[in-house]
């Protein structure tokens, strides 16, 4: 706590008066001259020899209201101290603070927080808030550095187009869980930054992950919709079904994975709508044309999902939405309305918006090839084009940002230092920030937590 010395006394004081009978009053309760807090029972007869001068209740009064007002006062700041991590600062009680590890989302995950963890929203997230207490507050991130071996192979299924699967699978494992990509993904999906997060924290815990494509990833526009996606449909011709369906045959036929483990789905955007669709499958009259599709709960990222398929769906499914989604196919009131849908069922659902989140300079160091410097060099040039304001809370919605970096090129130098693939992993840190249409790795464990519940 940032504190005058005479405030720490009042502090000292009012801590005291309000513990002792009204019958006495406490002996001075303050420093000695070394500097030490000097131990003083309520009753008086313990502790260091005091100030033989005793306050009168009077002065003890006096020195509780003065108190009281130091602590109401927005000048009596708090120190929040974050190791092995960012948003270390000096702040008002009551104050809403972000916290930050500092793991690297390709290599790490955060298992924990410890030292005043109890502070903390969600301290299971490698990202997470905390109102600041009435005094000072350390934290640590513990992470765990990840190893896991990722195997690639090509599928054609039920096509004779071969599709890219990636896969990490322990033996044995707790459950496996497809990931699933976006409009105009691929399995490649599982290598960017957010999502290879959410795999490594599956694979710390258990879990198998795989990433398989969708027809139209490897065969292109088959419908003509000018769209590369997953087809959500519930129809005995829908060829990604049949896809996944022959996928998992093959993977329990090589013991890949043992048969009986169960199944899970989390799908980001147009994933995430064929994830809702997938959950459906076993409700559905096409249930006994995909046999081997059978989740025990499903996870849908920045989607609302069909309608129709949460109407008849008996598969347990969350909805983890963008709170400021910028893609006009997605409708966050439909989700809640396909959500509510499960509950009127008695069905277990989450539904809930990612909110956006403050700009901290060392946030690209997420990004691999971008070291601190470079990263603090990004978020000054943000800063100075007014994009942020003075905490960090984005002004400006990312496509305007940068249009604005195309046209004054010299103003960012350090963004335009980056090779195309970098740059745009910058720019989806930033939507993620923006709670944007952007899959989000901040509420990793949250996802997890549901999938472990079934």
């Amino acid at each position: 706590m940032i504190i005058s010395f005479q405030r720490r006394i009042i502090f000292m004081l009012l801590i005291l008066a309000s513990s002792c009978s009204s019958s006495g009053h406490p002996k001075d309760a303050g420093m000695n001259e070394g500097g030490e807090r000097t131990d003083t029972g309520c009753d008086g007869s313990a502790g260091a020899d005091t100030d033989s001068d005793a306050d009168t209740d009077a002065d003890a009064a006096a020195d509780a209201a003065a108190d009281a007002a130091a602590l109401n006062d927005a000048s009596v700041a708090f120190e929040l101290t974050v190791l092995n991590g960012y948003g270390s600062g000096i702040y008002s009680a009551g104050e809403r603070v972000h916290v930050w590890s500092g793991a690297r989302p390709c290599q790490e995950v955060v298992t924990q927080w410890e030292g005043d963890a109890e502070v903390l929203e969600r301290p299971g997230e490698w990202h997470t808030a905390l109102l600041m207490p009435s005094r000072d507050v350390t934290l640590q991130a513990v992470v765990e550095e990840r190893d896991d071996v990722f195997e690639e192979i090509t599928f054609t299924g039920s096509t004779r187009t071969g599709k890219t699967i990636i896969y990490s699978i322990p033996r044995p494992a707790r459950g496996l869980i497809l990931m699933l990509h976006g409009t105009s993904g691929s399995a490649r999906m599982i290598e960017g930054e957010e999502a290879r997060y959410i795999a490594l924290y599956a694979l710390a815990y258990g879990y198998g992950v795989l990433a398989p494509e969708a027809e139209e990833a490897a065969a292109g526009d088959l419908n003509q919709d000018d769209k590369i996606r997953w087809d959500p449909s519930l129809s005995y011709q829908n060829m990604d079904f049949a896809n996944l369906d022959m996928l998992m045959e093959y993977l329990y036929g090589q013991n890949i994975i043992e048969a009986g483990t169960p199944l899970y789905v989390l799908g980001m955007s147009n994933g995430g709508a064929m994830s809702v669709s997938l959950g459906a499958i076993s409700a559905s009259s096409v249930a006994d044309d995909f046999p081997n599709l059978r989740f025990n709960a499903a996870v849908c990222f920045c989607a609302s999902g069909r309608a129709s398929s949460a109407a008849i769906s008996t598969t347990p499914t969350a909805w983890l939405l963008c709170a400021n989604d910028d893609n006009e196919q997605v409708s966050n009131d439909a989700a809640a309305e396909n959500s509510a849908a499960l509950v009127s069922r008695g069905i277990d659902t989450l539904l809930d918006q990612h909110p956006a989140s403050p700009l901290y300079s060392e946030r690209f160091t997420r990004v691999p090839g971008v070291n601190r410097e470079l990263s603090l060099a990004v978020a000054g040039e943000l800063r100075a084009a007014g994009f942020v304001d003075e905490e960090g809370v984005f002004l400006t919605p990312t496509v305007a940002i940068m249009s604005q970096v195309e046209e004054d090129t010299d103003s960012f130098p350090a963004a335009l230092s980056l090779g195309p693939g970098t740059l745009k992993a910058v720019v989806d840190q930033i939507r993620v920030m923006q709670a944007e249409h952007q899959l989000y790795s901040d509420w990793t464990a949250r996802a997890l937590d549901f999938i472990s519940s079934h």
